[in-house]
């Protein structure tokens, strides 16, 4: 599942609670971009994330810019790739 730029953290939990759930779904790559953002919003997203990964593995892809709430929410995966122009 792909999610377009500028989701609101609302949105990206309900895509890692659909995830989680659908059995059908094995393991998860999450692209982030992210400039951060609120620290509750940033910590709900990691703790989703820790959820996620109990379930199922998860590989975070960093892309161009993934910055404290995101680096918050990849803390969460069981892997983390960082893109080599990623400025983090």
């Amino acid at each position: 599942m792909t999610a377009p730029c500028w989701r609101s953290a609302l949105e990206i939990r309900a895509m890692l609670e659909y995830v989680r759930e659908e059995g059908s779904i094995k393991g998860v790559v999450v692209s982030l971009d992210s400039p951060g953002g609120a620290a509750a919003p940033s910590e709900e997203l990691f703790f989703e994330m820790l959820r996620l990964k109990d379930k199922k593995p998860v590989v975070l892809v960093m892309d161009d810019l993934v910055a404290s709430g995101g680096d918050m929410m990849a803390m969460g995966a069981n892997y983390t790739l960082a893109k080599p122009s990623s400025f983090e």
